[in-house]
Parts: structure tokens; C-alpha cells; sequence
């Protein structure tokens, strides 16, 4: 089982409306994450941001077991996905997130 299964809107993890202060906890728990997930809050589509390779191996091997899973909900065509790609690229070093066209894994729907 993966641990986080909650989703947090996105307003609970920046501290002001400019996307440049973040809640330290927030921090914490990106730093933390095997995997960072967004979910359309209208759609509720989800999409990877961040752990490509844990989701392959999960996915290949059916192991899910101690992966940990920040899930982020938001408005997919707005300002918001950017700042949460920005966000786990500077914290993580890097971010998985693709566009519709060069995304070629499975859907995470019901991770």
C-alpha cells in the first residue's frame, strides 16, 4: 500500500497567491515522495509529476509496497500545474511531467 493516499488542494501548499512562498511542510513531504501525483480538480484526471521510474517498477511488478505517494489536486489548464511542476523540479531536481503528446505511459487513474 502506498502511504498519502489524501489529496491536498493546491492553495494548502503555497502560502500566498504568487507561488513563491511554499509551506514548509509541504517541502518536507515533496522531499519525501517516491512519487508526486496531480489530479484535475474538475476532471479528476491524474498525472504524473514526479517518479516515472518508481511508477514503472510498481507497475511492472505489481510491488506498491512503501512507496510514498503526495497527491496534489488543482486546475489542470491554469497557472496552478506549472507552479507544482516548478515546485517539484527545484525540490526533487527534477520533474517527470509530460505534455499530452509525449506522454506514452498507462494512466495512475485510482493510485
Amino acid at each position: 500500500m502506498m502511504t498519502g493516499e489524501s489529496w491536498i488542494p493546491i492553495d494548502a501548499i503555497f502560502e500566498d497567491a504568487t507561488g513563491r512562498k511554499v509551506d514548509v511542510s509541504s517541502i518536507k513531504a515533496i522531499k519525501a515522495a517516491d512519487i508526486v501525483l496531480g489530479r484535475d480538480a474538475t476532471t479528476k484526471t491524474e498525472f504524473l509529476i514526479f517518479g516515472r521510474g518508481d511508477t514503472s517498477r510498481a507497475l511492472d511488478s505489481g510491488d506498491f509496497a512503501g512507496l510514498h505517494v503526495f497527491r496534489v489536486e488543482l486546475d489542470q489548464d491554469s497557472e496552478d500545474h506549472q507552479k507544482l511542476v516548478t515546485l517539484v523540479e527545484t525540490v526533487k531536481g527534477d520533474h517527470d511531467n509530460l505534455t499530452d503528446s509525449e506522454n506514452t505511459e498507462p494512466a495512475v487513474d485510482g493510485w
